[in-house]
């Protein structure tokens, strides 16, 4: 197969770094608050925004139902508006592929970040390609980066994965998010249950300033003390 270039605009803007590095900013937030999966969640939710702005501000759909062409036209599509200044691409076997981007404008910061090693790149590109291929039932793999200081860019060699479906319908999907946002506090002592299942005593100030995502349970203390039977039932 041929190599693909591709070559974006000459006068780029500033809104690749400014969004960049808005995007970077939010997904530490979530990462620090939420752990992993919270910031892998925000950069979904940033990945559907992406896929519908295209669709209904610019008449672009990535309707593609091959991983590899899919994927290629979503880099065109971010090359052309200037979050790349160059790219080179190309298949190289089965299910091998090889790039390089030239200008990368948050490249740094994720080799800083070690945010390949993570796995979810701070970037709208990589966010709406990740949901993108989502909705065809894969992920992108990458196997190896290096940074190439003679073209100022990142080379990469990666691969496409199936994603196995997990049978988790929309009710309880719904239910695992709206777990991961309330806090359960006990309605008999007030105590707080934290995310590894223990509960502790919480200040005043943190009951108030979180009331809104407070919801009512049982301690294990307070249920033996209050209903004795239950435990025996």
């Amino acid at each position: 197969m041929s190599k693909i270039i591709i070559k974006g605009p000459e006068d780029t803007q500033n809104l690749p770094h400014l969004l960049e590095g808005y995007l970077y900013g939010l997904g530490e937030l979530c990462h620090r608050l939420f752990g992993p999966e919270g910031e892998a969640n925000v950069y979904e939710a940033i990945g559907k925004i992406f896929v519908r702005y295209m669709r209904e501000k610019r008449k672009i759909d990535f309707t593609e139902s091959d991983p590899w062409e899919r994927y290629s036209h979503i880099v065109r599509v971010f090359t052309e508006h200037g979050f790349y200044s160059h790219v080179e691409m190309e298949k190289r076997g089965d299910n091998e592929y090889w790039m390089i981007e030239s200008g990368q404008y948050a490249g740094e910061v994720w080799e800083d970040m070690n945010a390949w090693e993570r796995g979810t790149p701070p970037c709208p590109l990589w966010a709406t390609i990740l949901y993108s291929l989502s909705e065809i039932g894969y992920t992108i793999i990458l196997d190896q980066v290096c940074y190439r200081p003679e073209c100022d860019g990142y080379e990469s060699t990666f691969h496409f994965e199936k994603l196995e479906d997990s049978g988790e319908d929309a009710i309880e999907k719904a239910r695992r998010a709206i777990g991961n946002i309330l806090i359960p506090v006990c309605a008999g002592c007030e105590k707080v249950r934290d995310s590894g299942g223990d509960w502790n005593n919480a200040e005043k100030d943190y009951l108030e300033n979180n009331k809104n995502s407070l919801t009512h349970s049982i301690c294990p203390d307070c249920r033996q003390r209050l209903y004795p039977d239950m435990d025996k039932k």
